[in-house]
């Protein structure tokens, strides 16, 4: 009889030394498992920064970071196989006889190709950033990066629910109203610097139109020239709103705040249209474009702002920046029809 209380007693005596134990051990335990704790030690793992710039070093190696191996192979895949279209395109150029008017039958596809490595490649980049972000479950940042895939920001200049909103359809106006203006000053500057531009003849008085250095009559030329636009667009839109507003202003947001943030990501992306200036191909055109890049740091300022206004949602930027494009190349077909799509010796200079 004595065998059994003589355990029992020993299991009533050990029983306050074990509740004890787990009472220590339970701050620990439930610090561990506080919110802050678990993104400090996720946000540890994968660093957004770090995925970016693998990214922009090599594309897919940032994805191949996070471990998204399908992700990785897919930005790799396209952006050298398309490297390879344009280096096969430019060769092809380079050995095609002329045309009667002296150009070559296909110019410009080489430039085509080459745009779109650029625009996937940037997309990858703001990809990587963003999947590390969302891998940390955006700890460490004030504003949370949204979950929007590919497909949701090609669609967004067709989305009802973003074109509805007043910063966009609103702002679309009178940008176009300010480009308009804006053009007319460029030009009156360039007179009084002793320039003497070429006057244009537009769509409506030419028999043909010029694009991708082959001419075409003018309903054709016209089609083709605008669906030539609208890709020219939506790269430009992707990559340009990928890189300046979703990786640089939500970086810069971070560690400047929003209004800092908004000036340099969008003094950035003015600078950068510098490289379109010595592109050109006269003095002419050159002294155009630099005078032009006051007016794009407002547009793209005014785009940084339509992206911090929807909590770093890259839709309704995407949505302004291509249809701003498409209207401005499409004025500029309008009134210089002769001009391509890659000599940028368009009407408007911005």
């Amino acid at each position: 009889m004595r065998a059994p209380c003589t355990r029992c007693f020993i299991a009533l005596a050990l029983l306050p030394a074990t509740t004890a134990a787990d009472a220590a051990d339970a701050p620990e335990a439930e610090l561990a498992s506080t919110p802050l704790q678990l993104e400090t030690q996720v946000e540890a793992r994968k660093n957004p920064l770090l995925a970016a710039g693998l990214a922009f070093l090599l594309p897919g190696a940032g994805q191949a970071y996070l471990g998204n191996w399908a992700a990785a192979a897919g930005y790799a895949g396209a952006t050298f196989g398309q490297l390879g279209l344009a280096v096969a395109f430019a060769l092809e150029d380079q050995n095609a006889p002329a045309t009667a008017t002296g150009t070559y039958a296909s110019p410009g596809l080489s430039l085509l190709m080459l745009n779109q490595v650029q625009t996937v490649s940037l997309y990858g980049i703001y990809a990587a950033y963003r999947d590390a972000r969302l891998y940390n479950h955006n700890a460490g940042y004030a504003v949370a990066i949204p979950d929007h895939d590919l497909t949701t920001y090609l669609l967004s200049p067709f989305a009802p629910e973003v074109l509805r909103k007043p910063e966009v359809w609103l702002g679309l106006i009178a940008a176009v109203l300010f480009v308009v203006a804006y053009d007319a000053g460029v030009k009156a500057a360039l007179t009084a610097l002793h320039f003497a531009p070429q006057p244009a003849r537009p769509l409506w008085r030419q028999s043909s139109v010029r694009v991708l250095g082959s001419d075409h009559s003018r309903l054709d030329g016209a089609a083709l020239s605008t669906a030539l636009n609208g890709v020219l667009s939506m790269q430009a839109a992707m990559g340009e709103e990928a890189l300046y507003r979703g990786v640089l202003q939500s970086e810069l947001r971070q560690h400047l705040g929003p209004w800092p943030a908004l000036a340099a990501s969008s003094s950035v992306f003015a600078a950068m249209h510098i490289a379109n200036t010595l592109l050109q191909p006269d003095a002419e055109t050159r002294a155009g474009q630099l005078l032009s890049l006051p007016g794009i740091l407002l547009v793209g300022s005014y785009m940084g702002w339509i992206f911090e206004r929807n909590g770093h949602s890259l839709r309704e930027s995407i949505a302004f920046h291509f249809w701003y494009d498409v209207i401005a190349m499409g004025l500029g077909l309008l009134i210089n029809p002769k001009s391509t799509a890659f000599t940028m010796r368009i009407g408007f200079a911005f």
